[in-house]
């Protein structure tokens, strides 16, 4: 994958960012995008187009849930309803990647900070987005696509 990436961590309500250096070595989290109900789908577009535009993206690392449960199953298809969306509207390259314990390892990172969940909860996506690029960026599937380069 080519950087700058953006993760990114689908929601009903936030969508979840985080952004790579463009070396591919740190993440960090970035204002989420609030799904709001005047929101539509020239709005999302737009947020999108401005993230990507504003930090020179080369590529999408998109969290995928694992299916343990029904509830999973039917967040797969949601996530994979606005990937194919996303992709349609700025054609750039992804991959998925498993988001699971994303969001619960964002909450213990709050707590242990020494503040609440709920005080950080607008930023929560973000830091889970981050989580997981930051595990894709030190796995063996990103130093696979160094050595493409």
């Amino acid at each position: 994958m080519e950087y700058p990436i953006l993760a990114i961590d689908f929601g009903t309500k936030r969508i979840g960012l985080a952004i790579s250096d463009s070396k591919g070595i740190v993440s960090t989290p970035i204002e989420p995008i609030r799904i709001t109900k005047r929101m539509d789908e020239t709005l999302l577009l737009q947020s999108f187009q401005k993230v990507v535009n504003e930090n020179r993206i080369s590529s999408f690392l998109i969290g995928m849930p694992q299916e343990f449960e029904e509830s999973h199953k039917r967040s797969s298809k949601r996530v994979q309803k606005f990937i194919d969306w996303l992709i349609y509207n700025i054609p750039l390259p992804y991959k998925l990647w498993d988001e699971s314990f994303s969001t619960s390892s964002a909450k213990d990172m709050i707590v242990s900070s020494g503040k609440r969940v709920e005080s950080r909860k607008d930023r929560l996506d973000s830091i889970a987005a981050s989580i997981f690029l930051q595990e894709f960026l030190n796995s063996k599937d990103n130093q696979k696509s160094h050595e493409n380069y």
